[in-house]
Protein backbone atom coordinates (compact mmCIF):
# COMPACT_ATOMS: atom_id res chain seq x y z
CA UNK A 1 0.00 0.00 0.00
CA UNK A 2 1.17 3.47 -0.79
CA UNK A 3 1.68 6.19 1.77
CA UNK A 4 -0.75 8.43 -0.06
CA UNK A 5 -3.50 5.85 0.22
CA UNK A 6 -2.81 5.39 3.95
CA UNK A 7 -3.00 9.17 4.52
CA UNK A 8 -6.36 9.34 2.72
CA UNK A 9 -7.63 6.37 4.71
CA UNK A 10 -6.47 7.97 7.98
CA UNK A 11 -8.14 11.28 7.02
CA UNK A 12 -11.38 9.48 6.20
CA UNK A 13 -11.25 7.65 9.54
CA UNK A 14 -10.77 10.95 11.43
CA UNK A 15 -13.69 12.57 9.58
CA UNK A 16 -15.92 9.56 10.32
CA UNK A 17 -14.87 9.63 13.98
CA UNK A 18 -15.76 13.33 14.27
CA UNK A 19 -19.14 12.76 12.61
CA UNK A 20 -19.83 9.83 14.95
CA UNK A 21 -18.99 11.96 18.02
CA UNK A 22 -21.32 14.73 16.78
CA UNK A 23 -24.07 12.15 16.21
CA UNK A 24 -23.65 10.77 19.73
CA UNK A 25 -23.67 14.27 21.20
CA UNK A 26 -27.03 15.01 19.56
CA UNK A 27 -28.50 11.74 20.84
CA UNK A 28 -27.93 12.66 24.49
CA UNK A 29 -30.75 14.89 25.80
CA UNK A 30 -29.42 18.24 26.97
CA UNK A 31 -31.31 20.35 29.44
CA UNK A 32 -32.57 23.61 28.03
CA UNK A 33 -33.67 26.82 29.73
CA UNK A 34 -35.98 28.39 27.09
CA UNK A 35 -36.84 31.53 29.10
CA UNK A 36 -33.49 32.14 30.81
CA UNK A 37 -32.15 35.03 28.72
CA UNK A 38 -35.58 36.35 27.75
CA UNK A 39 -36.67 37.42 31.23
CA UNK A 40 -34.03 40.16 31.59
CA UNK A 41 -34.87 41.71 28.21
CA UNK A 42 -38.65 41.29 28.48
CA UNK A 43 -40.69 44.31 27.42
CA UNK A 44 -43.88 42.44 26.59
CA UNK A 45 -45.45 39.27 28.01
CA UNK A 46 -48.43 37.67 26.30
CA UNK A 47 -50.46 34.99 28.08
CA UNK A 48 -53.08 33.06 26.08
CA UNK A 49 -55.39 30.22 27.00
CA UNK A 50 -58.15 29.43 24.55
CA UNK A 51 -60.02 32.68 23.84
CA UNK A 52 -58.55 34.50 26.87
CA UNK A 53 -55.56 36.78 26.41
CA UNK A 54 -53.58 39.08 28.68
CA UNK A 55 -50.91 41.39 27.30
CA UNK A 56 -48.42 42.92 29.72
CA UNK A 57 -46.17 45.72 28.44
CA UNK A 58 -43.28 47.51 30.08
CA UNK A 59 -43.51 51.26 29.64
CA UNK A 60 -41.22 53.73 31.39
CA UNK A 61 -39.94 51.03 33.72
CA UNK A 62 -43.45 50.06 34.86
CA UNK A 63 -45.60 47.15 33.74
CA UNK A 64 -49.06 47.83 32.28
CA UNK A 65 -51.87 45.43 31.41
CA UNK A 66 -53.94 46.03 28.30
CA UNK A 67 -57.66 45.37 28.22
CA UNK A 68 -59.09 45.06 24.73
CA UNK A 69 -57.97 47.61 22.20
CA UNK A 70 -57.84 50.76 24.31
CA UNK A 71 -57.91 50.47 28.11
CA UNK A 72 -54.50 50.23 29.81
CA UNK A 73 -54.13 49.71 33.56
CA UNK A 74 -51.11 49.52 35.90
CA UNK A 75 -50.05 45.90 36.44
CA UNK A 76 -49.13 44.39 39.80
CA UNK A 77 -45.33 44.71 39.71
CA UNK A 78 -44.85 41.95 42.31
CA UNK A 79 -46.87 39.45 40.25
CA UNK A 80 -44.93 40.25 37.06
CA UNK A 81 -41.60 40.07 38.87
CA UNK A 82 -42.54 36.71 40.42
CA UNK A 83 -43.57 35.31 37.02
CA UNK A 84 -40.32 36.41 35.36
CA UNK A 85 -38.25 35.02 38.22
CA UNK A 86 -40.02 31.67 37.99
CA UNK A 87 -39.70 31.51 34.19
CA UNK A 88 -35.98 32.14 34.46
CA UNK A 89 -35.63 28.77 36.24
CA UNK A 90 -37.83 26.70 33.89
CA UNK A 91 -35.79 23.77 32.61
CA UNK A 92 -36.97 21.57 29.72
CA UNK A 93 -35.94 17.95 30.19
CA UNK A 94 -37.13 14.65 28.70
CA UNK A 95 -39.29 14.30 25.61
CA UNK A 96 -42.54 12.49 26.41
CA UNK A 97 -44.27 12.38 23.02
CA UNK A 98 -43.81 13.53 19.45
CA UNK A 99 -47.36 12.84 18.29
CA UNK A 100 -49.65 15.78 17.55
CA UNK A 101 -52.77 13.74 18.40
CA UNK A 102 -51.55 13.41 22.02
CA UNK A 103 -51.43 17.18 22.73
CA UNK A 104 -54.87 17.25 24.46
CA UNK A 105 -53.78 14.40 26.78
CA UNK A 106 -51.03 16.63 28.20
CA UNK A 107 -53.18 19.81 27.91
CA UNK A 108 -50.62 21.55 25.71
CA UNK A 109 -53.03 22.18 22.85
CA UNK A 110 -54.61 25.50 21.85
CA UNK A 111 -57.75 24.94 23.91
CA UNK A 112 -56.34 24.01 27.32
CA UNK A 113 -52.65 24.92 27.27
CA UNK A 114 -51.32 28.26 28.48
CA UNK A 115 -49.15 29.88 25.82
CA UNK A 116 -46.60 32.33 27.16
CA UNK A 117 -44.63 34.58 24.81
CA UNK A 118 -41.94 37.09 25.73
CA UNK A 119 -40.88 39.88 23.38
CA UNK A 120 -38.33 42.66 23.63
CA UNK A 121 -39.02 46.39 23.18
CA UNK A 122 -38.83 46.07 19.37
CA UNK A 123 -41.35 43.23 19.27
CA UNK A 124 -38.77 40.51 18.59
CA UNK A 125 -39.81 37.14 20.03
CA UNK A 126 -37.37 36.12 22.78
CA UNK A 127 -39.12 33.02 24.11
CA UNK A 128 -42.35 31.18 23.42
CA UNK A 129 -43.86 28.06 24.92
CA UNK A 130 -47.07 26.24 25.81
CA UNK A 131 -47.49 24.94 29.35
CA UNK A 132 -49.90 22.10 30.04
CA UNK A 133 -51.05 20.20 33.07
CA UNK A 134 -48.90 19.23 36.01
CA UNK A 135 -47.19 15.84 35.63
CA UNK A 136 -48.12 13.08 38.12
CA UNK A 137 -44.87 13.58 40.06
CA UNK A 138 -45.95 17.22 40.78
CA UNK A 139 -42.40 18.53 40.29
CA UNK A 140 -42.77 18.63 36.49
CA UNK A 141 -45.17 20.28 34.09
CA UNK A 142 -45.82 19.33 30.46
CA UNK A 143 -44.36 21.79 27.95
CA UNK A 144 -44.05 22.17 24.19
CA UNK A 145 -42.72 24.70 21.73
CA UNK A 146 -45.65 26.22 19.75
CA UNK A 147 -44.29 25.28 16.33
CA UNK A 148 -43.62 21.62 17.19
CA UNK A 149 -45.77 18.69 18.36
CA UNK A 150 -43.10 17.34 20.73
CA UNK A 151 -44.14 17.33 24.40
CA UNK A 152 -41.49 17.59 27.11
CA UNK A 153 -41.30 17.47 30.87
CA UNK A 154 -40.27 20.82 32.36
CA UNK A 155 -39.07 21.53 35.88
CA UNK A 156 -39.14 24.75 37.91
CA UNK A 157 -42.76 25.83 37.52
CA UNK A 158 -46.13 24.92 38.98
CA UNK A 159 -49.07 25.60 36.69
CA UNK A 160 -50.67 28.03 39.15
CA UNK A 161 -47.57 30.27 39.02
CA UNK A 162 -48.41 31.21 35.42
CA UNK A 163 -51.45 33.15 36.53
CA UNK A 164 -54.64 33.57 34.53
CA UNK A 165 -54.70 35.28 31.12
CA UNK A 166 -57.23 37.86 32.27
CA UNK A 167 -56.85 41.57 32.96
CA UNK A 168 -58.12 41.36 36.54
CA UNK A 169 -55.54 38.70 37.46
CA UNK A 170 -52.67 41.08 36.62
CA UNK A 171 -54.17 44.48 37.42
CA UNK A 172 -52.62 46.43 40.30
CA UNK A 173 -54.81 46.67 43.40
CA UNK A 174 -53.14 49.87 44.56
CA UNK A 175 -55.74 52.65 44.62
CA UNK A 176 -53.48 55.59 45.36
CA UNK A 177 -49.95 55.63 43.91
CA UNK A 178 -48.38 57.31 46.95
CA UNK A 179 -45.74 55.76 49.16
CA UNK A 180 -46.89 55.09 52.73
CA UNK A 181 -44.07 57.26 54.11
CA UNK A 182 -45.45 60.30 52.27
CA UNK A 183 -48.92 60.07 53.84
CA UNK A 184 -49.40 62.33 56.87
CA UNK A 185 -53.08 61.70 57.44
CA UNK A 186 -56.20 60.10 56.04
CA UNK A 187 -59.55 61.86 56.03
CA UNK A 188 -62.69 59.83 55.40
CA UNK A 189 -65.97 61.70 55.02
CA UNK A 190 -69.46 60.37 54.55
CA UNK A 191 -73.02 61.35 55.25
CA UNK A 192 -73.16 62.09 58.97
CA UNK A 193 -69.53 61.26 59.82
CA UNK A 194 -66.03 62.57 59.37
Amino acid sequence: MSTRFLKKLASLAVVLLILWIIYLYHQVPHRRFPFENATTKAAQIILEKGPQKAQLSKSGGEWKIQSGASAIYPADENEVRALLSTLNDVQVEDEISSRADRLPDFEVDGASGTRLSIQDAKGVMLADGVFGKQAPDISHIYFRYPDKPNVYLARGLVRGELGQPTVNAWRSRQLIPIAETQIEGVLIEGKGFK
